[in-house]
């Protein structure tokens, strides 16, 4: 008649799985938790790397509503004024 199909098994634990498929349904679960884990964390470094790149390092609240006073602005106008600043030092204008 025909040619019987040919027998895979799961490439982590070696378990008889259907034809088209790489894992057993209990390793693909694993397969998928750690996926999953590991894209988790490319996202977490790449929001912490974003969220230092908001304001220069070393700078707090604390220190930047000191500056403010010192120049008599408001916070608002005092964060609004070193981007601006960091803005023009990047592309050399200053």
């Amino acid at each position: 008649m025909g040619i019987p199909a040919k027998e895979r098994s799961c490439n982590l634990c070696g378990v008889a799985v259907p034809k088209g498929r790489k894992y057993c349904p209990e390793c693909l679960k694993q397969v998928r938790k750690m996926n999953a884990e590991e894209h988790n964390k490319k996202l977490k470094a790449q929001y912490e790397e974003k969220k230092k790149q908001a304001l220069p390092q070393g700078s707090s609240i604390h220190d930047v509503c000191a500056r403010a006073q010192a120049y008599g602005r408001t916070y608002g106008q005092q964060v609004a004024f070193e981007r601006r600043q960091k803005e023009l030092r990047e592309r050399g204008e200053t």
